[in-house]
């Protein structure tokens, strides 16, 4: 009999097809609402959060990245399927080539798949095949620069920007998804193959459908993106619908 009732147990438990496991920055309130909401029936989210100390940026992302050693351990006692390190700041100031090692450090140290979201973001655009892409962004000055070298750095094009830049990182969770409607309408008339929407703390996905049929381009957004590839590692390939082409063409 203990197998079967392990079977059933494996059923009633939340994340019975896939256990989401996301290491994201402590002030982010945005990333897990967005996923649970567009999760398809049988997947869970889980989430830890680390903080940043120190006064400039690179000692801030370099704090976060030691701390987030201790939060992979944790995500390993719950048993998730994949790890994703949740910050996509940290992606455009270390490059992919750091995207990539990390990822491959959690599969070897802990035997659990793992992403980033900067590694997540490149991917669902190679997967889409674009090369000339426009950007939306609340990101601060600080920021905002890394972007084009990035994404040039990666391969593509960026033939357009357009963001609000915000001092206090705590506010981008405040903003509605209207702005990131409006800011890409207003990319109308620039050339580019497809929108993407940066930032893991900023809520969109109530946009990015729209944007899709209004501008007739598809719209990524980091979040959406981050889904999308952990529900592929994790062998979750069921198309969702209502939240852009990339998760309706798994």
């Amino acid at each position: 009999m203990a197998d079967p009732w392990r079977r059933i147990v494996r059923f009633v438990v939340y994340g019975w097809r896939a256990r989401l496991g996301l290491i994201i920055p402590a002030n982010n309130t945005v990333i897990e609402p967005e996923l649970n909401k567009i999760a398809p029936t049988g997947v869970s989210v889980h989430a830890t959060r680390i903080w940043a100390e120190g006064k400039s940026m690179e000692d801030q992302l370099r704090s976060m990245e030691e701390r987030a050693r201790d939060r992979i351990v944790e995500l390993g006692v719950a048993e998730v399927d994949v790890i994703v390190y949740a910050c996509m700041a940290t992606g455009l100031v270390k490059g992919l080539q750091w995207a990539e090692a990390f990822a491959s450090l959690i599969e070897k140290d802990h035997g659990i798949r793992a992403t980033t979201a900067s590694r997540a973001t490149v991917a669902a655009l190679r997967h889409l095949s674009v090369k000339k892409i426009a950007l939306v962004t609340p990101y601060p000055p600080e920021l905002s620069h890394l972007l084009l070298s990035f994404f040039k750095s990666c391969g593509f094009e960026v033939t357009g920007v357009r963001n609000f830049p915000i001092s206090d990182l705590r506010e981008v969770c405040r903003v509605p998804p209207e702005m990131a409607y409006r800011l890409g309408r207003d990319l109308k008339g620039v050339e580019f193959e497809l929108i993407c929407i940066m930032a893991t703390d900023f809520r969109t996905v109530e946009a990015i459908e729209a944007l899709e049929q209004d501008l007739a381009k598809p719209v990524i957004s980091t979040n959406q993106a981050i889904l999308w590839q952990a529900l592929r590692i994790a062998g979750v390939n069921e198309e969702i619908s209502g939240y852009g082409i990339l998760l309706r063409n798994t």
